[in-house]
């Protein structure tokens, strides 16, 4: 069966299409898709990339009787469907990619089902205060041909603020930040973190959790760098903008609360991170290989360091629980 153009609402101006990429979550992935056309009041088409080899989404619609429609997209299946009063597409990626492919492929689905002019690229952990329009963003993109990105005040759980981002150097980066990070407790935050003043413009890039981005923009780029798994993307990206002569803003005018974690607990996470800034160094900053080996020495020494300290602390709280009982 060929691929067709989901019908949508007449009269109404559609412009954007919400991708996400999930990853053995498909249930949250729904609720959240739930919260955000509650909270969204423009018209947005759906897109999500299940990213897995596990048929998760399929296994979902069947589990929970959910009627489809049986398609297929570059020889992967695609599930059309409705939920929450409108039309959903799922498209199962037979494996994981990575994010980068993941949202490569949601958004090549969206060329051809809706010909949207801007993507909204999202994770599902996101939470919304209130209604929110994309219409100030719209007219970012409508006066400004040369900006490629538009993110907006991405804040944490705790309050925190996640956008906008600077572009750091090598050595503030990839040598000072490991020690800072596991060694330091963040004390140097001032002087090493990339986090910008909140002021609206142009910044290094902006939090790949939720960014909005222009598609003529995307498609001149050839989209996501599938060079790497997870991590990094978000530079990535407004890096190769750059080449082109196109920017990356921050819009405070609308915000969204980011509920990831992190992975400053799991050693896996941290060295998939690394990989991704020193593929991200070496191929777009031009450093060379000695220096990105040294980023390599220095990110498992902080690591040593760090599972040592921890060590030296758990010995030290049992013979402390030990004196006090």
């Amino acid at each position: 069966m060929q691929l067709y153009p989901v019908n949508s609402r007449r009269g109404v101006a559609k412009m954007y299409t919400l991708v996400v990429t999930d990853y053995r979550t498909i249930g949250n992935t729904l609720e959240y898709i739930g919260r955000f056309l509650e909270s969204c009041s423009d018209y947005v088409d759906i897109v999500i990339v299940d990213n897995s080899d596990a048929n998760d989404g399929k296994a979902y619609l069947d589990g929970n009787t959910i009627v489809y429609t049986r398609l297929l997209f570059k020889g992967l299946e695609v599930y059309q469907f409705k939920m929450f009063g409108k039309e959903l597409c799922l498209i199962d990626a037979a494996g994981n990619g990575g994010y980068s492919k993941g949202n490569n492929l949601g958004a090549a689905l969206s060329d051809s089902l809706f010909d949207n002019p801007y993507y909204i690229f999202s994770n599902n952990d996101i939470e919304f205060l209130g209604t929110f329009s994309f219409a100030r963003i719209t007219n970012i993109f409508k006066k400004h041909e040369n900006i490629g990105i538009v993110g907006p005040k991405v804040i944490a759980s705790d309050g925190g603020r996640q956008n906008p981002r600077k572009s750091k150097g090598f050595i503030s980066h990839m040598i000072l930040q490991p020690y800072n990070i596991m060694c330091l407790g963040c004390r140097l935050n001032r002087w090493l973190w990339n986090l910008g003043d909140d002021k609206r413009g142009r910044c290094g890039w902006v939090s790949g959790s939720f960014m909005i981005v222009r598609r003529d923009s995307f498609e001149q780029i050839n989209g996501f760098d599938e060079g790497v798994f997870l991590y990094a993307e978000e530079m990535i990206i407004s890096e190769r903008l750059r080449i082109h002569g196109m920017h990356t803003v921050y819009e405070p005018g609308l915000t969204v609360v980011h509920h990831h974690q992190g992975a400053k607990s799991n050693y896996r996470l941290r060295k998939q991170n690394h990989i991704s800034m020193r593929y991200y160094y070496g191929k777009y900053r031009g450093i060379r290989e000695p220096w990105l080996r040294l980023s390599d020495f220095c990110f498992e020494s902080a690591e040593s360091i760090y599972s040592i300290k921890h060590k030296v602390e758990d010995r030290f709280r049992v013979y402390i629980d030990k004196f006090e009982s």
